[in-house]
């Protein structure tokens, strides 16, 4: 039997299977028995991993190279880096917070206890692995975590900090950031059900206008808060979406804005793929390498486009498009390729990196947000593309120059350059090809470079021709005359 997953096609033979399980069950005797047994019991105790699961662990080698975008460095939330040392000077914060946050809404504790507590068997299911705490450590955690959120996110917008001694020196950027990091999340379900308990809210006061509002105004910078919410809310009644956490919500944030478009794109292409690899097989025992080798021939032609230099000496204009709902808004028409501007701050890899192991894990399919980092790394591939996207306002640095600039998106688009099953950005990057393949545009580009930069370059072109003109009637005058 066989099933397809987009590029690759798998083919398994049954008969192989039952003839493992006899040689297991008698090629090795009594020994072979146990052993049998024993994995047997181990596949028939194995749990499936819950549908809701949306809260990952990191891959460990990248945890360990790149610890900076990964692992909290103040707070711990959530039961995955509870018991970390360093950490451990938060805890007595996060009480604080807690009991300002019950004194100020006038609350009962006993309430919320009672509410996390019938959460709380849902709450595990949203974690990748299963969670050693009881269910009173458990909903203890969440608790406390859930109202240190709440306190931070209400207070400091509505300044009840302002006379509090909640000001932390060496942690006060740290925390605000821990909080978006895919490790150290609690699903939102049970921050937005506390936030109602507490009867925070009112007809335009809702838990998620909240989360915006914070996130517009310490981590994305020049964030247009009110369009970002309804974007996320025009996004969560279309599609049946629930916000799973806060890096699901960055993740809302960046997809694109013609979305339903976008994903009928992504899926013909996938469908083409599928269909491109199966009439390549011809033979079971060929089957896997004909796959592999038509896979990698599909990822190489969707992942490859010049960079921006090199689609400048082509032809292609690149042009900023200051005013968009998604840096994932691209579009290329008549040789104009229109990028949304992208702000490069100090939490863009931070922010980038933990989406994009949601993505991996959860929406394999659906890289949206990997598809984007890749397609800019192709782009800024050296100092002088960063330098002409700067130049050309499409990049803002915040971040100390053009080779940070590409350094950056050379280390981001490699998290994500390995798996990429299904590309949004296709079409465009075929076209890109395209155009820059064609002599013409490259002539037309190279001479508007050389003869039409500036204005005393036209005026000197424009007198050299005519003295050619005139020249060339001069002679032909003379060769009449005589």
């Amino acid at each position: 039997m066989s099933f397809q997953i987009l590029h690759t096609t798998y083919l398994y033979d049954l008969s192989d299977e039952v003839a493992v399980c006899d040689t297991m069950e008698s090629g090795g005797g009594a020994d072979g028995r146990e052993i049998y047994t024993s994995i047997s019991i181990e596949m028939e105790n194995l749990s499936e991993m819950p549908s809701e699961c949306c809260i990952y662990r990191v891959p460990p080698i990248d945890m360990v190279l790149k610890a900076e975008v990964y692992a909290p460095r103040a707070v711990s939330i959530g039961p995955f880096h509870y018991k970390k040392e360093e950490l451990q000077v938060m805890e007595k914060h996060k009480l604080r917070y807690m009991k300002v946050f019950l004194t100020r809404t006038n609350t009962n504790l006993d309430d919320f206890i009672s509410e996390v507590k019938r959460l709380e068997n849902e709450a595990r299911k949203f974690y990748s692995e299963k969670i050693a705490l009881s269910v009173e450590d458990f909903v203890k955690k969440l608790i406390i975590d859930s109202f240190f959120i709440l306190e931070t996110m209400i207070g400091e917008q509505k300044n009840h900090h302002r006379n509090q001694n909640f000001y932390f020196p060496n942690h006060s950027t740290d925390f605000k950031t821990d909080l978006f990091l895919l490790e150290n999340q609690i699903p939102f379900f049970v921050l937005d059900k506390l936030f109602e308990l507490a009867s925070l809210g009112d007809s335009s006061m809702t838990f998620l206008k909240v989360c915006v509002d914070y996130i517009a105004l310490n981590i994305i910078p020049r964030t247009d808060s009110s369009k970002m919410l309804t974007k996320v809310q025009g996004y969560l009644g279309s599609s049946n979406h629930k916000i799973k956490h806060f890096v699901d919500l960055l993740r809302i944030f960046h997809l694109p804005s013609n979305l339903e478009t976008t994903q009928e794109n992504v899926d013909e292409t996938a469908q083409e793929n599928v269909d491109e690899t199966q009439e390549n097989v011809d033979y079971v025992d060929e089957a896997q390498e004909n796959v592999d080798e038509t896979a990698q021939e599909n990822v190489d032609k969707l992942i490859t486009i010049p960079n921006a230099v090199q689609l400048q000496e082509a032809g292609v204009q690149l042009l900023k498009v200051s005013s968009s709902d998604s840096l994932l808004d691209i579009k290329f028409t008549n040789g104009m390729l229109e990028i949304p501007v992208l702000i490069v701050h100090k939490y863009f890899k931070l922010i980038m990196s933990n989406i994009f192991v949601l993505e991996k894990y959860h929406y394999p399919y659906e890289s949206y947000i990997g598809h984007y980092a890749s397609f800019m790394q192709m782009l800024v591939d050296t100092d002088k593309d960063a330098d002409l996207l700067i130049q050309n306002g499409i990049i803002e640095d915040w971040v100390g120059g053009s080779s940070t600039v590409a350094d950056l998106f050379s280390k981001v688009g490699d998290e994500v350059w390995n798996h990429i099953p299904s590309y949004y950005l296709y079409d465009i990057s075929e076209r890109l090809n395209e155009y820059c393949n064609v002599a013409r545009h490259k002539w037309m580009a190279s001479f508007k470079r050389d003869y039409c930069s500036s204005p005393w370059i036209i005026a000197s072109t424009i007198a050299a021709v005519m003295v050619l003109i005139l020249t060339f009637l001069s002679t032909i005058a003379a060769f009449r005359w005589h």
